[in-house]
């Protein structure tokens, strides 16, 4: 059998719900991913085979109860790993696309762990950004193009993680 392997998929498809998406388009096309590892966050090893029909779901649990792999095992899913705080799950179906959260209120909840944290961090450059444009006009000449400069580029990190954030939030019930 052999694999395919896809490149920064949870930076392109960082929504829970898009990566999903894509996982699930690319099992249909007989792209599916077995097994997940710390390096999976930069490389998916996906097995091509026949089309399958998976619902896949991405989940962040930075302490997880000790019963959270049994209890979704219980219902059928198999964990395929975790890479960091991400854990994902896979489950076979035919017919209805099968559900994992059990109401708007644990799907919304989801989202959240993954948009706080991107968000925080958005927080914390923009706040770098200012702070390195400010430093940098009270320094003398010499150092004003390094502060603007790294205030700069802070600046265009905060923006893009704000959109992220943004997009989470906006599919927070997906």
């Amino acid at each position: 059998m052999s694999t395919t392997h896809a490149w920064l998929v949870p930076y392109r498809y960082p929504a829970p719900a898009d990566l999903e998406n894509w996982l699930e388009d690319h099992a249909r096309r007989g792209q599916v991913l077995t097994r997940v590892g710390q390096w999976s966050v930069f490389r998916m090893t996906l097995q091509d085979g026949g089309p399958a029909t998976y619902r896949y779901v991405v989940d962040v649990q930075g302490r997880p109860r000790p019963d959270y792999l049994t209890t979704y095992q219980d219902f059928g899913w198999e964990h395929l790993g975790r890479t960091s705080n991400i854990h994902l799950w896979r489950r076979a179906y035919g017919g209805a696309r099968p559900e994992a959260f059990t109401d708007a209120d644990s799907l919304r909840a989801r989202s959240r762990r993954f948009e706080i944290p991107v968000a925080v961090v958005a927080a914390l450059c923009a706040v770098g950004a200012v702070v390195q444009v400010v430093v940098g006009f009270a320094m003398d000449a010499t150092d004003l193009t390094e502060h603007v400069l790294t205030g700069g580029m802070l600046a265009v990190m905060a923006v893009g993680l704000g959109l992220v954030a943004r997009r989470i939030w906006r599919q927070r019930d997906r």
